[in-house]
């Protein structure tokens, strides 16, 4: 029996309207999972139109499946400070535990070859993260669930905003054929220490108190 190696790969993009954000803890932040043809594209969870907002740090979001297809898909997240470093957990997992969809299901008549874990992205509302305390460059993972692989996050950032895609593919075979549940994010990056922003704020004050 050949063996088939997930990859990363490339996708195609549905175009989703776009919407403001701010804040970091309760940051609405849009959320899809996609699946793709070799030549066409579709939302896994298609209700309110695919893609919908997580709160970061707040309740699960259900992405709604098609009875019978697709599961439906809770999205969590939590926000966890060590020190200088801020972490963002976001997962996507079927409710139920299931597996995502049915092995065998096609779009236009072809195989489904390539799933999608979208956050903030083009698929996603491009609504992506917006953290003011963020310094400097966000690192992350993606770690799919149900089978052990494991990718460096594929994210897009500015000075102020990220998001993330990540492409899964198994070199042309069903993707959906694996037993996958679900996907976690892990992004990470600085902010300033507690007691660095104590001391920052203490030296305005003195400056201001100097000013007067």
């Amino acid at each position: 029996m050949s063996k088939v190696v997930l990859g990363v790969v490339a996708g195609s993009m549905l175009a989703v309207s776009g919407v403001a954000n701010a804040g970091v803890v309760g940051e609405q932040v849009g959320v899809s999972v996609t699946v793709f043809t070799a030549t066409a594209g579709a939302f896994l969870n298609p209700s309110a139109g695919g893609a919908i907002l997580h709160s970061i740090g707040g309740p699960a979001t259900t992405l709604v499946g098609i009875a019978g297809l697709f599961e439906d898909v809770l999205v969590t997240s939590s926000v966890s400070d060590v020190a200088n470093t801020r972490t963002i957990t976001l997962e996507f997992l079927t409710a139920n535990g299931a597996t995502l969809g049915a092995p065998g299901l096609t779009l236009g008549g072809a195989a489904l070859t390539t799933l999608a874990f979208n956050v903030g992205s083009i698929n996603a509302l491009s609504n992506g993260i917006d953290d003011p305390d963020r310094i400097g460059t966000v690192t992350g993972s993606l770690s799919l669930l149900g089978v052990a692989f494991t990718t460096a996050a594929g994210i897009t950032q500015t000075p102020t905003t990220f998001s993330a895609t990540n492409s899964i593919s198994a070199g042309g075979a069903d993707i959906l054929s694996f037993g996958i549940t679900g996907a976690r994010y892990t992004f990470s990056y600085a902010i300033p220490t507690p007691g660095a922003a104590a001391l920052m704020g203490l030296g305005g004050l003195a400056a201001a108190r100097r000013r007067r």
